[in-house]
């Protein structure tokens, strides 16, 4: 009895195994950057390779209205059935946006879990400190605290005062 249970599973999760690893990546990056760009961000000059379970970007360019925004040393995004990730390393902010962004930021993880399928997690770490947060796709709003480092309440002060301070941390909600 056991095994008509099992078995039919074992199946299932095989097949969803083998169609992510034979998943054509590169064209759901390409799609990805086709999306992005009609928000007129386009990442240009990248390394793309693929993994058996996601896709790794080297080296990217990024450019915001068709000006140079800053640089990626490394973007990794994963595909796997419980949750995918999107790991960004090192984000560069070019010197013309640095009154306006931190100039470093170490890295940024964006996540989707299958038990959580109304949010996309977000975490950063960089020059500003650390920054924890969410996209809630119901409500189509993001929200995020910031624990600002020493650097950001000294150089980014007009950004901070557009956030709430409660118990030492800085959030801010948007709806789209």
């Amino acid at each position: 009895m056991k095994s008509y249970i099992l078995k039919p599973l074992v199946y299932l999760l095989f097949f969803i195994i083998i169609t992510i690893i034979l998943l054509p990546k590169e064209n759901l990056y390409f799609y990805t950057e086709q999306q992005l760009e009609k928000h007129n961000i386009i990442i240009s000059n990248e390394k793309i390779s693929s993994k058996s379970f996601g896709i790794q970007l080297r080296n990217g360019k990024i450019y915001y209205n068709s000006i140079y925004f800053g640089s990626i040393k490394n973007i990794d995004i994963s595909f796997f059935i419980i949750n995918n990730i999107i790991n960004i390393d090192t984000l560069l902010i070019e010197d013309s946006f640095k009154n306006f962004f931190p100039a470093k930021i170490d890295n940024i993880v964006i996540s989707y879990e299958l038990f959580d399928p109304l949010n996309i997690n977000l975490y950063a770490i960089g020059e500003f400190g650390e920054v924890k947060g969410f996209y809630s796709l119901i409500e189509n709003k993001i929200s995020f605290e910031l624990s600002a480092s020493t650097k950001m309440k000294q150089d980014h002060r007009p950004i901070l005062a557009q956030l709430k301070l409660n118990k030492g941390k800085y959030s801010y909600e948007y709806r789209f």
